[in-house]
């Protein structure tokens, strides 16, 4: 895209919001990406624009205001992208501050925002984390007298439990 549009004046900036800059640093060294990175390890800017999913893409139009926003990526939804980029680029979408003004709390997810979530998505901090618990457990659930589903057959009541 910024290769196509950037004569036209599209600019990208990616927000790294990784709490460790040194290796988001490394990361983007290893890749050659045509456009401006900048670290927030804070998630202030995610706040500002209340970012509730990864990627979160907002486009501006040529006086800074928020125009379209796309939570997420789908390859699917590509043309759909390229369209809201080239109408601003040809002026004929005009941004609308209040496309991003906070409403209540600001918050639309469960509280945790996904810049915060390094530790919780650590394997230790999963809640099907040790496999033998996950076994005890499905023991214990499918093998009850006369029960049916889960990752088995009904069980035939083994009185364990």
């Amino acid at each position: 895209m910024v290769e196509r549009y950037g004569p036209q004046g599209l600019v990208v900036v990616a927000v790294a919001l990784d709490e460790d800059v040194e290796a988001a640093s490394r990361f983007l060294a290893e890749r050659a990406a045509p456009f401006e990175h900048v670290h927030d390890p804070e998630g202030a800017l995610a706040e500002r624009y209340d970012v509730d999913v990864m990627p979160t893409s907002i486009l501006f139009d040529r006086l800074g205001r928020p125009a379209f926003v796309h939570d997420g990526f789908r390859l699917e939804c590509r043309e759909e992208y390229e369209r809201h980029i080239r109408a601003l680029l040809d002026g004929n979408v005009e941004g609308d501050p209040a496309l991003l003004a906070e409403t209540g709390d600001g918050r639309r997810g469960p509280g945790v925002r996904p810049w915060q979530r390094a530790i919780l998505a650590q394997d230790a901090m999963r809640l099907d984390a040790d496999p033998l618990d996950l076994a005890i457990d499905d023991h214990i659930y499918f093998s009850k007298e006369a029960s049916s589903g889960g990752r088995g057959f009904g069980g035939g009541g083994c009185g364990c439990n």
